[in-house]
């Protein structure tokens, strides 16, 4: 609730907000106005988190859109080890027709 109050209508200081979920943390990082980060952690056998994915949102905040509030592009970041080496990104923009 906080990070869309804050990003939509402007209330508050930019949350940060991580929670445990399972064995993963989840991280999310309120970048500008219209964009989100989300990492999400998982331990490895060394007790340490390390980045295992993340997505990276877009929304769209123009409040006279039909579409206010909706995500309209979003990139996900596939981390294969805990190193950060291998990776791979998916980039995906939304287009909705009116």
């Amino acid at each position: 609730a906080s990070l869309c109050d804050y990003t939509l209508n402007n209330v508050g200081p930019a949350p940060k907000v991580q929670e445990l979920v399972g064995s993963r943390y989840y991280v999310y990082n309120v970048v500008s106005d219209d964009r989100l980060n989300v990492g999400i952690y998982t331990k490895h056998n060394d007790s340490k988190y390390y980045l295992y994915r993340s997505y990276q949102y877009r929304f769209d905040i123009n409040k006279s859109s039909r579409y206010y509030g909706m995500a309209i592009e979003q990139s996900e970041i596939f981390i294969s080890d805990h190193s950060g080496k291998d990776y791979k990104l998916i980039y995906q923009k939304f287009l909705r027709a009116d």
